[in-house]
C-alpha cells in the first residue's frame, strides 16, 4: 500500500488494480467454481480500509486504473466514491461484457464494469491521446511523463 503521501506532485491520486474481492462469494459463479480451490490470502477489509490504515482517504483517488479483468486484479469499484472514475483498456467491454447475472457464465459480474451507471468508465480507445513509449502505445496520464498508461499485449483483452 501507498504511503501517505504518495500522491502525484499536484496532489491527484490514482489507483492500479484492487486486487481480489474480499470474498469467494463476490465473484461471478464461473469465477468461483474455478478459482475455489487456489491458496488465495482474502483481503481483511475494502481497499479503502486498507488504503485509510495508511492514510489515504479512498476520496482522494481520483480513478482507478484496471489493467486487466482477472479476478486478482479486478476488485470491488463499488468500494469506491461514485465519484471515482474507473479506466479500463481499449475493447475491454466488447471481451469481458455482459457480466454475471446478464450473462450467467461470464467470469466478471455486471458490477464489476458498470458502463452506462452513474460512476464515469472510461474506455480507452483511437479518441484518445495515445504517444509512442518504447515499443508501446501509452497515455501520459498526468502529462508530465510520471504516470503512464501502456496499451500491452494481452491486457486490454481480457
Amino acid at each position: 500500500m501507498p504511503p501517505a503521501d504518495s500522491q502525484h506532485s499536484s496532489g491527484r491520486r490514482v489507483a492500479f488494480d484492487l486486487g481480489v474481492k474480499q470474498r469467494l462469494e463476490d465473484f461471478s459463479p464461473f469465477t468461483q467454481e474455478v478459482i475455489k480451490d487456489m491458496p488465495i490470502d482474502w483481503t481483511r477489509g475494502t481497499v479503502p480500509e486498507i488504503y485509510a490504515s495508511h492514510g489515504v482517504d479512498a476520496n482522494t483517488i481520483e480513478a482507478v486504473v484496471l489493467s486487466h479483468t482477472h479476478f486478482d486484479h479486478i476488485g470491488d469499484i463499488g468500494q469506491f466514491p461514485v465519484k471515482t472514475k474507473l479506466i479500463v483498456g481499449p475493447n475491454t467491454a466488447k471481451a469481458a461484457l455482459p457480466g454475471y447475472p446478464t450473462k450467467p457464465d461470464s467470469s466478471v459480474c455486471d458490477s464489476d464494469l458498470p458502463f452506462g451507471s452513474e460512476r464515469e468508465v472510461h474506455e480507452l480507445s483511437d479518441k484518445d491521446e495515445w504517444k509512442t513509449i518504447g515499443s508501446y502505445k501509452g497515455i501520459d496520464y498526468f502529462g508530465d511523463g510520471s504516470f503512464w498508461i501502456l496499451d500491452a499485449y494481452g491486457v486490454s483483452t481480457y
